[in-house]
């Protein structure tokens, strides 16, 4: 006996427009009627109905089949259901000689299904003389109708609910129905069995408000991420947040939502184009920031700024939720032990915060999955360890996302007048500002450069570079766990700080501020580490010993742990 299932889904015919393709947690709503079916153990196939090219491509991404596009005559709502699944049923057996014996019709807005209620109505349909078995939801309770102008018991009867007759709601959420009594105007026989639902699986989401409610019920973390990026800050504390936000929604399905400061353009940039969505609120406007938080009503708010100020976190601790602040300076953890829930620091900096709260030391840096790269570097030894290769040094320049002090032209600039054969390898961010200079002076330069625009696979690059320069924020720590020997030249005060830390373990030579750093210098130093590979290995060595890579999942594990139910 051949057991299809169809999912009939159009974009046009809810209450909601595109209502099957919208989110529900981590995926559209459709992937939940999918993933049930894929689960059940009686159906022979999986195939989604649509006139709709991109709802056709969501279903296939979540396992389902769709081997036609649905004709739009068949898409509006005057259709009746009967003839698109006899559309389907034809297709199947008339352009793929594929019979099919009974079919399971599923509608996609019951996310909370179960696989063991589709079973339960196959094998109904298999043992029983039904035509059709359909799925109902029992009611015992008090209902009551209006009649010739009067109100009266449904039943008859008042009194204890447990004494009242059941009611059985056709909910219509899975129907399992014989081949052979299909027709345009019905799908259902004279013979009519039921299997029953409970209340939660029968919860029909058709209206934007009931996604709210599914979420809470399907207990799916809500990860509210306040975070910004510019020209003037950097865009190394977007670049980690995303990190959290990908590794968070993959692992433990949250729901993800981003907050950023209007005043940060580039920031926000970077994160739509990732796929997260984002509130934009004026920084001054508390009332306005605290508000888009009320609106997502998360579990868990994180904060990964430069800046945190006490107001801000006055307003978080009104709210009932889980408050994590990832910092990387004494004075913001100082200020987040008197708000926050849980404390996550980069650096080793000891503090009088309870264990369980803080979070301190190497093993929590937010870095990319580096496992294969290091497993590479820790097996077969880097080929930054060569001596010096045939084709020449590699060189990786890389000053962060924005690099507003311009130190990226300026090493460059220094770079060409090196006497040794190199490939050297120019890395900006989405915020950089200096793309004509750098861009004239490429053109006139000598040495072999390569300019790469906003880059995903950094630890490639670094991976396949002999030295890497950069700022001393956070590509520091990839360097390390890399085992990856840099120079480092600080944009700012805060990053010069961070970098006495790196010094003491001397995974990085640090230069100093940029703006007291001259070419010659720079110059100087690249070269005399370029020619110098014990040095070199030694800094691999420490690096790795110093990290072992697995920060961001630790991290991720932190935060969904410490959410609140807010229900």
């Amino acid at each position: 006996m051949s057991i299809v299932a169809i999912i009939p889904a159009s974009i046009g015919v809810e209450e909601v427009p595109y209502l099957s393709m919208k989110k529900l947690g981590p995926r559209p709503l459709i992937a939940y009627s999918i993933k049930a079916a894929l689960q059940s153990s009686v159906l022979d196939r999986v195939i989604v109905s649509t006139e709709n090219e991109e709802l056709a491509l969501i279903a296939k991404e979540y396992g389902a089949e769709v081997p036609f596009i649905r004709p739009v005559r068949l898409a509006r709502k005057a259709a009746p259901l009967g003839s698109v699944l006899l559309h389907c049923v034809d297709y199947l057996e008339k352009k793929e000689g594929y019979h099919v014996d009974v079919v399971v019709v599923l509608v996609p807005v019951y996310p909370l299904l179960k696989p063991e209620i589709i079973d339960q109505g196959v094998r109904k349909l298999k043992t029983s003389k039904a035509d059709t078995v359909i799925s109902m939801t029992v009611y015992q309770n008090e209902f009551w109708k209006r009649a010739d102008g009067q109100l009266a018991p449904v039943s008859g009867e008042t009194g204890d609910d447990s004494e009242i007759e059941p009611l059985f709601w056709k909910n219509f959420a899975v129907t399992s129905t014989r081949r052979s009594i299909l027709k345009p105007e019905t799908f259902c026989g004279p013979k009519v069995d039921y299997v029953v639902m409970d209340k939660q699986s029968s919860f029909q989401v058709n209206s934007i408000d009931k996604f709210w409610v599914v979420e809470r019920m399907l207990g799916l973390p809500r990860v509210l991420i306040r975070v910004d990026g510019s020209r003037e800050k950097g865009m190394g504390h977007v670049y980690s947040a995303l990190r959290i936000a990908r590794l968070i929604q993959k692992t433990h399905e949250a729901e993800i939502m981003f907050l950023m400061g209007a005043q940060n353009p580039e920031g926000t940039l970077k994160v739509s184009r990732e796929g997260f969505p984002v509130e934009v609120f004026p920084e001054e406007e508390l009332g306005l920031c605290t508000e888009c938080i009320r609106r997502f009503s998360p579990n868990v708010i994180v904060n990964d700024l430069m800046y945190i100020s006490d107001s801000y976190m006055e307003k978080l601790k009104e709210l009932n939720v889980a408050i994590v602040n990832v910092v990387d300076s004494l004075s913001d953890i100082e200020l987040s032990k008197n708000y926050a829930d849980v404390v996550i620091n980069f650096l080793d900096e000891k503090n009088n915060l309870p264990q369980g709260k803080y979070f301190a030391g190497p093993e929590y840096t937010v870095i990319d999955p580096v496992k294969r790269f290091r497993d590479k570097a820790e097996n077969d030894g880097p080929k930054l360890l060569n001596e010096q290769r045939k084709q020449g040094f590699s060189i990786l320049i890389t000053l962060g996302g924005s690099d507003p002090t311009g130190l990226t032209l300026i090493t460059a600039q220094a770079l060409e007048k090196l006497d040794l054969k190199v490939n050297i390898t120019i890395v900006v961010g989405i915020a950089y500002a200096y793309h004509k200079d750098l861009a004239d002076f490429l053109e006139q330069a000598t040495k072999p450069f390569t300019l790469k625009k906003d880059v995903v696979n950094l630890p490639e690059l670094i991976m396949d570079s002999d030295l890497i320069i950069c700022s001393g924020g956070r590509t520091v720590y990839e360097l390390a766990a890399l085992g990856s020997p840099g120079i480092t030249i600080c944009q700012n005060e805060r990053e010069l700080k961070r970098m006495e830390i790196f010094k003491k373990h001397e995974t990085i030579i640090n230069l100093g501020l940029g703006n007291g750093v001259s070419t010659e210098t720079i110059l100087e130093t690249v070269k005399a580490l370029l020619i110098d590979p014990t040095r070199r290995k030694q800094m691999s060595q420490n690096g790795l010993a110093l990290f072992d890579g697995n920060g961001t999942s630790r991290v991720a594990d932190i935060i969904i742990n410490s959410q609140k139910n807010i229900i």
